[in-house]
């Protein structure tokens, strides 16, 4: 092992990302109300969200200690590649996800900011994150969930927060607002599946050291020849297509170590963020693309990535899918894999106002089986 490849390996950088994801209502002059719709029908880049300057982004995402490092579009909606993991941007919808001891709500008030601007209020808002691998590295206000669930409870009143999983284990931490009452059934088509990876197989997260693919070029090499070998590595263990046909790609390959990918699928988005350090590996993949089966996305993961423990998220809206009583019952079955455990949360509207079916979510542990000599170890 190179020396570069083994001070990558104990940096101790915070793989599990935190995400925050808001969808947004525009309250028409005849009192009608246009709201978020999914999938995301096509739009122009002067709609709505999509419109705010990039110079814009570039402020909110200053304030969460990140950087934009691409972008790319389609019809439907815009997708930025960050120096801690993605942004996306529809008409009606906000979702970033960041890693590391990045301040992610602090961009709150910003965003906020952003649709008064365009005319929008918030129709929904959601903040997601597994436990943290370093919580005592975490900068406020996310020194801990309590203290995450009382920040955003300065900007609304009426949400709430939740813990999804073993409490001395894998575990997963939603905060839910719902200022969706009206919204017609079949526009609730919303559904987001997340996987949240560790203890992956060294020799797969070798693929994404630079270090394996060569020695380090001279100083004054301007580019790296290394990225571009590594990134076809990578594409090669990782053929998205197979999930995702004629997906538009956006990658970055880090130095020393690391990866991040968003992709466009009409009105998906999918993306994945690995952190390869040997002693602490992560590995995200997410998508809100509502025909993907999340048993094989996992059959297709696991095989690939050869995680030690994964666990699977699916946040789903009520019409959508196969629908809440048989994500309930999900038979959650993967070679090589053992669960360790499974919650179902049902989230009702606010009180008083029961008029439609509640959002549901699943999360549910795997771990690899001791007979392919891989332990679950607890951190």
């Amino acid at each position: 092992m190179s020396e570069s490849l083994q001070l990558s390996s104990y940096s101790g950088f915070e793989g599990p990302e935190k995400k925050l994801e808001i969808d947004f209502k525009q309250v028409n002059d005849d009192g009608s109300t246009t709201w978020a719709q999914y999938p995301a029908p096509p739009s122009d880049k002067s709609q709505g969200l999509r419109g705010i300057s990039i110079e814009k982004w570039r402020k909110l995402c200053s304030l969460v200690n990140c950087m934009i490092l691409s972008s790319t579009s389609n019809e439907h909606f815009d997708s930025y590649v960050l120096s801690e993991s993605s942004l996306f941007v529809y008409p009606q919808k906000f979702v970033m996800k960041t890693c590391g001891t990045t301040t992610l709500l602090a961009c709150l008030e910003c965003i906020l900011e952003y649709g008064e601007e365009c005319g929008l209020e918030v129709e929904c808002c959601f903040y997601s994150r597994q436990k943290f691998i370093f919580p005592e590295k975490q900068r406020a206000p996310h020194t801990s969930f309590g203290a995450e669930v009382a920040f955003l409870n300065t900007h609304f009143v009426d949400g709430q927060g939740y813990a999804l999983g073993e409490q001395t284990g894998d575990h997963w931490f939603l905060y839910h607002v719902d200022h969706s009452l009206g919204k017609p059934t079949v526009l609730r088509q919303d559904r987001t599946i997340e996987l949240m990876m560790e203890d992956l197989d060294a020799d797969v997260m070798k693929l994404f050291h630079l270090a394996s693919h060569g020695p380090a070029p001279a100083a004054t090499v301007d580019t790296d020849p290394r990225i571009e070998v590594a990134r076809t590595a990578i594409r090669s263990l990782l053929p998205f297509d197979e999930l995702f046909p004629g997906l538009l790609v956006d990658d970055h390959v880090f130095e020393p170590c690391g990866y991040s990918v968003n992709g466009l699928h009409n009105g998906a988005y999918m993306t994945v963020h690995v952190t390869p350090e040997l002693a602490h590996s992560f590995v995200s993949f997410e998508t809100n693309c509502t025909n993907l089966d999340p048993l094989l996305l996992l059959e297709w993961v696991t095989k690939r990535l050869k995680p030690g423990r994964v666990s699977l998220s699916v946040f789903a809206d009520t019409a959508v899918g196969e629908g809440a009583d048989a994500r309930r019952i999900l038979p959650i079955k993967v070679p090589g894999y053992r669960r360790r455990g499974r919650t179902h949360l049902e989230l009702f509207p606010p009180r008083g106002h029961e008029d439609h079916s509640p959002y549901d979510v699943l999360f549910t542990t795997l771990v690899r089986a001791r007979s392919l000599d891989m332990p679950a170890p607890a951190h």
